[in-house]
Order: C-alpha cells, then sequence, then structure tokens
C-alpha cells in the first residue's frame, strides 16, 4: 500500500469557478500527525491506542498479521465511548476478529503467548457531506505479546515447579502457581526429553475438577523416563487472574515453570541419593523428631512374617564412623519416633536408619545400610539457670522467674489448695501457699494471670520423653532461649496444676490450669474443689 504524506483533493476548475485557482489544492490532512501506542499488552490479548486528527476518518481499521502470515482486521472505535478529542482503540484478541474478507475464522489462533505482530492501521477520509470509498494507510508498527511465565513474573510472581521425589525411571512433580493466579479448566503437564518439545508426552491432572479455582499447587506423577536424562517441563491451562483491572483469563496457554527441568537418576544415585525425611525439635540437652523413609523405599523383610530389621542410630560425626543406637524409638511401617536426651549444647547431631531396605523402582535391596537423614539436629545455647535459695529458675523475660522443676516435700508432687484455708483470695507468698512454705519467702504459686502470661508469651512445643517412663513434657520457650519443661501426661495420666487465685464464684473452689491430649493448656474457667491434690510450679518475682 502507498504511503500518503498528505492526502490532496484536487478539485477541478470547474466545478470551483468562484475560487482563487493561483492558490494550489486544499489540504485535507496530515497523515503525519497519526500517533499510535500499546496501552495494553498481555499474553492473550493487546489494546492499541489511535491518535488522529479530530473528524479526519469516517472508520478506522487495524489490520494484524502473524509471523506466519495470517491476517486479522480489527474496529477501532473511541476509547470509552468517548467523544471528540478521544483516542480510538483496538482490541487486539482473538474474539470478535474477522478476516479481510470478512469471514470469521476461529479455527486459527492469531493472538497467542510471545507471538510478535506488524499492524498497520487504514482510514476511511471523510470531509463535510463526502468521503473515500478507499481505505489510505495513515500509521503502522510492531508488537510482541509477553509469554505467560514473562507475564506471571512481572505482575504476580514466578510459577515454579518443585521435583519432590526423583528415581531412574520416575518423578513426582508439583506446580505451584503465583499469587492471584488460578486455573479454571484440568491442567495437563506437558514434558519431553528434547528442549523443542518434539517427543513430548501429556499427563492430565488426576485430582477432581471442582477443586480447581482452590488450589494453587498441582503434583503430576511421571513414570516410564529414561534413565539419568533431563526433561523439559510446561503446564497447559485456562489461567484465571485476578488483577486491579479485574478478572483477566489466558485460555489454553503454556506457561514454562521456574526451574523448568530436571533430571532423572541413575540407579546408583537411586541408592547414594537415599536420604529419611527427618523433622524435630530440640532444645539445648535433648531433642525429638521423626524419620520417614523416602517414597520409593520400604523396609526389607525376607519373609513377610519377618520383623523389620531397623534402628535409629545418631552422631556428631556426618560419616557415622561411629555412632549410638537412640534407646527410645516408635516405629511404624515407614517411619520412626525418636527422643534423645542428656545430649551437648550447640552440638549438631546426624541421624540416619541403620537396617535392610529395598526400593522397587530399581528392584534392589540394601542390607545392613545405614540411610541417613535430609537434614541434621543442632542442639540450642545452654539454658541461662539461675539458683535463688537452693532452687533453681529462670528468667523467660516476663513478670516472674518460673522454677525449672515441681514443688515437692520429699515424698509428693501433689497438694491441696491453701494449706487448708479457702477463704482467701489469693493465696500467693502467704502463710497458706505451699510453695512459700516449703521453698522459702522467695518463692510463691503462680497467679491465673501468671499462667497465662506464660502461655501468650512463650512459644509451646511438646515433647513425648520415653515409652518406659511414659512422660509427657511441654516446654515453653522464651525469644531470648531460655526455656522451662513442664510435666504435662505421666504413667497415662493428664497433669493439673494449682494457681493461687481463688474462684470468685464459689467457696471452697480455687482456680487451675490443665493440659490437654497435645500438651497445650486449657486455662480459662477452670475450677474445682480445694481438696483436690494437684502439681505447683512455683514462681519467683524478679
Amino acid at each position: 500500500m502507498k504511503h500518503f504524506k498528505y492526502l490532496l483533493l484536487a478539485i477541478s476548475a470547474m466545478s470551483i469557478a468562484t475560487s482563487c485557482t493561483d492558490e494550489g489544492p486544499a489540504e485535507i490532512i496530515s497523515v503525519s500527525s497519526t500517533t499510535t501506542r500499546i496501552t495494553e499488552l498481555t499474553p492473550s490479548y493487546a489494546v492499541l491506542e489511535i491518535n488522529v486528527p479530530d473528524d479526519a476518518f469516517r472508520d478506522i481499521d487495524v489490520i494484524v498479521t502473524d509471523e506466519a502470515g495470517y491476517t486479522y482486521t480489527y474496529s477501532a472505535n473511541k476509547a470509552n465511548n468517548g467523544q471528540d478529542n478521544t483516542p480510538y482503540e483496538a482490541h487486539i484478541t482473538n474474539d470478535g476478529a474477522y478476516s479481510p474478507d470478512g469471514n470469521y475464522d476461529y479455527n486459527y489462533e492469531l493472538i497467542a503467548p510471545g507471538k510478535t505482530f506488524t499492524y498497520t492501521v487504514t482510514g476511511e477520509v471523510r470531509g463535510e457531506g463526502w468521503h473515500l470509498s478507499n481505505y489510505i494507510e495513515i500509521a503502522s508498527g510492531t508488537f510482541t505479546l509477553p509469554t505467560v511465565e514473562e507475564f506471571f513474573k512481572e505482575n504476580f510472581g514466578e510459577m515454579t515447579m518443585q521435583a519432590s521425589v526423583v528415581t531412574n525411571n520416575s518423578a513426582m512433580l508439583t506446580i505451584v502457581l503465583p499469587e492471584k493466579v488460578n486455573l479454571t479448566q484440568r491442567p495437563s503437564l506437558i514434558y519431553a526429553s528434547s528442549s523443542d518439545f518434539s517427543d513430548a508426552n501429556t499427563i492430565e491432572y488426576p485430582g477432581d475438577f471442582y477443586d480447581y479455582r482452590e488450589l494453587k499447587s498441582f503434583s503430576f506423577t511421571l513414570e516410564n523416563l529414561a534413565e539419568a536424562t533431563t526433561y523439559h517441563v510446561k503446564l497447559n491451562g485456562n489461567f484465571k487472574i485476578a488483577s486491579s483491572q479485574g478478572e483477566q483469563y489466558i485460555e489454553n496457554a503454556e506457561a514454562i515453570p521456574t526451574p523448568a527441568t530436571f533430571k532423572t537418576l541413575s540407579k546408583d544415585e537411586v541408592i547414594t541419593e537415599a536420604r529419611c525425611i527427618a523433622s524435630y525439635e530440640s532444645l539445648d540437652v535433648m531433642a525429638q523428631g521423626s524419620l520417614y523413609l523416602p517414597d520409593i523405599w520400604t523396609f526389607y523383610k525376607e519373609y513377610s512374617n519377618d520383623p523389620i530389621n531397623c534402628t535409629v542410630i545418631y552422631s556428631s560425626d556426618a560419616d557415622f564412623t561411629s555412632y549410638s543406637v537412640v534407646p527410645e524409638t516408635k516405629g511404624s511401617s515407614d517411619s520412626y519416633y525418636w527422643f534423645l536426651e542428656n545430649l551437648e549444647p550447640e552440638t549438631t547431631y546426624y541421624l540416619a536408619l541403620k537396617g535392610d531396605f529395598y526400593c522397587s523402582r530399581i528392584d534392589y535391596v540394601l542390607k545392613d545400610y545405614i540411610m541417613p537423614a535430609n537434614q541434621a539436629v543442632t542442639t540450642a545455647k545452654p539454658n541461662q539457670v539461675e539458683t535463688i535459695d537452693g532452687h533453681a529458675c529462670v528468667d523467660l523475660g516476663l513478670s516472674v522467674k518460673w522454677a525449672t522443676e515441681d514443688l515437692s516435700d520429699g515424698s509428693s508432687y501433689t497438694f491441696t489448695w491453701a494449706n487448708g484455708n479457702p477463704d482467701t483470695k489469693d493465696i500467693a507468698g502467704t502463710e497458706y501457699d505451699w510453695a512459700t512454705s516449703l521453698w522459702g519467702a522467695s518463692y510463691r504459686t503462680p497467679t491465673l494471670e501468671q499462667w497465662k502470661e506464660l502461655n501468650d508469651n512463650c512459644e509451646s512445643v511438646y515433647f513425648w520423653g520415653t515409652d518406659s517412663d511414659h512422660l509427657k513434657f511441654t516446654v515453653w520457650r522464651s525469644s531470648n532461649g531460655n526455656y522451662i519443661l513442664i510435666t504435662a501426661y505421666s504413667g497415662y495420666n493428664y497433669i493439673y496444676y494449682w494457681t493461687s487465685t481463688a474462684s470468685t464464684n464459689y467457696r471452697n473452689y480455687a482456680k487451675y490450669v490443665e493440659f490437654n491430649n497435645w500438651g497445650g493448656l486449657d486455662i480459662d474457667n477452670n475450677e474445682t474443689s480445694v481438696t483436690r491434690n494437684y502439681r505447683i510450679r512455683p514462681v519467683t518475682t524478679k
């Protein structure tokens, strides 16, 4: 199409006999004054703004051509239904586009992520009472749509991939969507050993379709993979985006996660990379945790009725050249729970399962094998214990210091309330306070509010102790690193502790606290007869 800088209308002398013929032809419109810019650009559409001299054109079209030469024509309209001096806008999408011959064609998606396009803006020139029947070119340019992953990263964050289980011939992959992005249809995972996906395979997400609007991650299990091979991955789906412009949709689009590849292992790597899955809690001198076998491993038994041959071991040596056996463990079909005490503070300990293991993926048995955990246990700095009037206590950054052990008279750890005087409203520090009577004036039974302060301001962790003692503990750990450990369960019974606070509702009743099934503390609305025998954990003023 011929480019025009000026459109000139030649008017014959016969039709303009009364005009001055020596003034030359009249300039109808300056095409060079037309400007265009892309105002919105997403993987699924673009918005082209066109500024032209007011009332210069009766109609404006935008012809968009992709790299393959396929062309659609879009009508441009006044932005926001504006009037004079308002730019035109062409919304370039797959919806509403029509080919130059006027026939709709929905079998070909012109607009797609990552594609580059050229555009030509044409207009039908208008004048007062007339227009030209031919369209002239008034502007042109190019634009490139972002890929889905580029658009996500710039506006919402990356879509990520986690290869949680990888063997020599299989993998479990989890795709995590960025914030404000969801899927509106069952997604598919496309994977290939070639970077151009020429040997691509597709697996559909097996979950419930109706869950997708809530799910932010999607796991796929890939089977029959090649050994020691790098695979490329991308996700296909219909994406819904909650943006400041309202909901946006990107349909039937492919997005590449970060990272975009994973590699299967060799058979030797399956063995050497095997790690128990570990979780743990630690203090300065004790720790507890669990060890789970990796998903592709099981305990090996030559005969189904044979016992499991496995123990939990620990060592300060990462190579386990020397190690100790954890004395108390609880095992199941694929895991062990363990508890350790008498450890050294600020020391790293390595844990492992030692026994017989079987991997079905490679049909391989490991006999008397040490399978280390995927993380080590590091104990905390020492608890800063003080001694006041012969009894140990710690400062947790609260209004009082807490004793490190329960009150005892040498033969018992339980006491009635108020030493037989139920009329006292608060016995703390009085002659009726067992803590004061037995440990001296520095100590007292904590008030209900002091128990609440402990519970609200310190982190609580449940320690199950050893099976042989049937003990379970709750640890309250302060932000300063200090902690107290309180018995929550003993001999198959849950433990109750007195407060110094009397009941406001009933004579001969007082407030107490109790531990629930998971070592948590129930505080409010607990009242009972003062004749009950409960434990006391003394406190001392600062």
